[in-house]
């Protein structure tokens, strides 16, 4: 079976004559140093950033406290319905 196409090394050939490496344009490096995004391991602790992690577990715990202290009303109030219910039924009051 033949072959039409170009062998491996007439490629490698035609890709090391054609492919040359340049230098590129100063203004281009700019432009991609400007899009770098570089990591620093040592100002990850911002005090801003402390300070919005405690103020959010603040608040976070100041909701749930709230939602706990509703709940627990609630269960009151519930407690305090059935009772005055079967009271009701029954035809006692209590005394105060």
């Amino acid at each position: 079976m033949a072959s039409s196409g170009m062998s491996r090394k007439q490629i490698e050939t035609l890709l090391s004559e054609v492919l040359k490496p340049v230098e590129p344009n100063s203004q281009f490096v700019r432009s991609l140093k400007a899009r770098l995004v570089m990591y620093q391991g040592g100002g990850t602790l911002s005090p801003w950033m402390m300070l919005a992690v405690i103020g959010t577990a603040i608040a976070l715990a100041i909701t749930s406290i709230g939602v706990l202290l509703r709940m627990i009303v609630g269960l009151i109030s519930l407690f305090g319905l059935l009772n005055n219910r079967r009271q009701a039924k029954t035809g006692t009051r209590a005394s105060a």
